[in-house]
């Protein structure tokens, strides 16, 4: 990861690289998303280092980008292993990604997609409320 990135992350994005380093090690940005998804990003990056630790097979996963889009976590990989735990991995990261529709992107308390604006967001109701009064 750039330096310049490292020197500007979060508290949140620090930990969660500190927490599980081997899933930074290819990208070239920290995860451009906002702190409400931090724990379901740890929860995902824990599955997945324990699928890959319990499988017993030599893999490579390389994570290229975190992000959102659309309302929705993004998570950008590519494992170098059996077609099985490729798998497992991609339906690790599938959950992942159909959860975040259910998890406000601000401060992770329950939310749902929001298109009213002209922006399309997973946020709570107070979130949401915020959001529109900035408009």
């Amino acid at each position: 990861m750039k330096q310049v990135y490292i020197d500007n992350m979060s508290d949140w994005e620090r930990k969660l690289m500190d927490k599980h380093p081997a899933m930074f090690k290819h990208l070239w940005r920290p995860p451009e998303c906002s702190e409400g998804w931090s724990t379901l990003l740890d929860d995902l990056m824990t599955d997945m280092e324990r699928v890959m630790e319990e499988s017993g097979e030599d893999i490579t996963l390389r994570v290229f980008q975190i992000k959102e889009k659309f309302g929705g976590l993004r998570f950008y990989a590519d494992v170098d292993g059996s077609v099985e735990i490729a798998g497992a991995l991609a339906a690790l990261v599938s959950e992942a990604e159909r959860r975040s529709y259910s998890i406000c992107e601000v401060c992770g308390a329950e939310g749902e997609l929001r298109r009213e604006r002209s922006w399309i967001r997973t946020l709570c109701d107070t979130h949401d409320r915020e959001a529109a009064n900035r408009q």
